[in-house]
């Protein structure tokens, strides 16, 4: 269990101690044209920790294509592919 780890993330929030965002923040379905800064946030993450199963650093154009097949997956109605 990580409990013993990361004890406040298992404990409810309290509503009292919450921040409260001082913008206005919209959110929205990805688009190709976030490839990029996605690729950028990504690979900060590939560079410089062991939370992702990438060795090496993400194209902007390996992102645009995980976005357009995870779209074309979900838009797909979930359909999983039996195996043989």
């Amino acid at each position: 269990m990580f409990a013993p780890f990361v004890p406040n993330l298992c404990r409810p929030a309290d509503q009292n101690k919450m921040t409260k965002l001082k913008e206005k923040v919209d959110i929205r379905a990805v688009i190709d044209t976030d490839a990029e800064a996605l690729a950028e946030i990504y690979n900060h993450y590939v560079t410089r920790t062991i939370i992702t199963f990438e060795e090496d650093v993400v194209s902007s154009a390996e992102i645009c294509q995980r976005i357009r097949e995870a779209r074309a997956f979900y838009r797909s109605g979930f359909q999983v592919q039996p195996v043989d």
